[in-house]
């Protein structure tokens, strides 16, 4: 196997391994040794802290595979479902308790497992924009009307942006999944 290929099939890792060689050129250029190894240890005491959060993550989204079956899934939450999948995807996102930690595993999964894309955008985006846990906080430091004019404006954007990606890249799912299959869901899901 070439170089190329190896880039060519990692293509994000290299982006990101890309990314922290010019971030570290640059901390080394404004600090020296001495700020490179002082972002290294901060960076590995918030990787450290992240890890156990993604693992319980996956342990708590695990049963969704191990429970519902592939068929029931797709006919729950496939692409043939329409509209009806995407409501669903909006208001579980807007009732998913928990952070990316949990809900970007769980996506992961029902992505492997036959939801279908324009179901998966809107659970997502409805858990950023949706997310009725969060509400009693943006109420206390941002005021009632921040708050409901901030609602009000993003709430046709979930089902929206889920309408829209399964319009335009629907079709191309399969090979969505195909490319995940490399991903940490994927070596759950086998497991």
């Amino acid at each position: 196997m070439t170089f190329t290929n190896i880039v060519q099939k990692n293509s994000l890792i290299s982006i990101v391994c890309i990314v922290t060689a010019i971030i570290a050129g640059s901390a080394w250029l404004a600090g020296g040794k001495a700020l490179v190894w002082s972002s290294s240890v901060e960076a590995g005491k918030t990787l450290l802290a992240i890890i156990p959060m993604i693992v319980i993550g996956f342990l708590i989204t695990w049963p969704v595979k191990k429970f519902i079956s592939n068929d029931m899934i797709t006919k729950r939450l496939g692409s043939e479902v329409g509209w009806r999948g995407i409501a669903t995807a909006c208001l579980a996102g807007a009732f998913f308790p928990g952070g990316p930690y949990l809900y970007y595993p769980l996506a992961g999964i029902l992505l492997q497992s036959g939801a279908g894309l324009g179901v998966l955008v809107s659970f997502v985006a409805a858990k950023n924009l949706w997310s009725l846990a969060r509400l009693p906080l943006e109420f206390g430091f941002m005021g009632y009307h921040l708050t409901l004019i901030r609602f009000s404006l993003t709430l046709v954007l979930p089902p929206i942006m889920g309408i829209i990606a399964e319009f335009f890249f629907g079709k191309h799912i399969s090979s969505i999944r195909l490319k995940g299959r490399s991903s940490p869901c994927e070596i759950l899901l086998h497991s």
